[in-house]
């Protein structure tokens, strides 16, 4: 799960949903919880729930997601503890994604963070499949549909790696596809591909301390 940072407030806000395009412009028009594109379908999620006590028009309470995601999470959570939240925690770091439909807490984790990174996953219902997804919930039919484009790029750089145009091609389907993590997953072992990718999603959090540590942001478990 992408890692956001989506700075400081850009200005104050009458509603909350006029916080949507300025997300957007901070962080892309995807889903911070699946990654899936939203575009003018998006929503404005309350991180913590308005029902339990969050703020409304507060910059930092205010993140982009799905319909999806959106109403899966609803209001259950009380408060921002005891989960992952990636305009927050390094999710990337948390998080692995195998073919098609898996989502889970990665291995080494405290048990705190694996909780917490667990909590999440049921919280907003990102890893259902054809299974356990009602029909109107694609969310795991995109997904599949990113790592089928996805893999088909990767077996084309494995193949035409003097093709410059593809280092161009393959960070704009991935921009235009979403799913980052699927995007990372897949080509992992291409560093400077990654890097390209990494550069169409704005604002991805990966700073890291001067000896290559990941900077672990206030609040955040991991």
């Amino acid at each position: 799960m992408r890692a956001v940072d989506k700075g400081v407030a850009p200005r104050a806000y009458l509603n909350y949903t006029d916080a949507k395009p300025d997300l957007f412009d901070r962080i892309g028009p995807y889903c911070v919880y699946c990654e899936m594109p939203v575009a003018d379908l998006g929503y404005v999620d309350h991180v913590h729930p308005l029902a339990k006590g969050g703020q409304r028009l507060a910059w930092e309470n205010l993140v982009p997601s799905c319909f999806f995601c959106n109403r899966v999470k609803w209001d259950r959570n009380s408060s921002r503890s005891d989960h992952l939240w990636p305009d927050r925690d390094n999710t990337d770091l948390a998080f692995e994604y195998g073919k098609p439909y898996v989502i889970r807490p990665v291995a080494g984790l405290s048990d705190e963070q694996y909780q917490a990174a667990n909590n999440l996953i049921k919280l907003t219902g990102i890893s259902r499949t054809a299974a356990n997804s009602t029909r109107k919930d694609r969310r795991w039919k995109n997904r599949q549909e990113a790592w089928r484009k996805a893999e088909a790029m990767y077996a084309a750089w494995q193949t035409q790696q003097n093709r410059p145009g593809l280092l161009i091609a393959i960070p704009e389907i991935a921009e235009s596809t979403g799913f980052f993590s699927v995007w990372m997953s897949v080509f992992k072992d291409e560093t400077n591909l990654r890097d390209a990718i990494c550069r169409k999603f704005p604002n991805t959090f990966e700073q890291s301390d001067s000896n290559g540590k990941r900077v672990k942001r206030l609040h955040a478990l991991i």
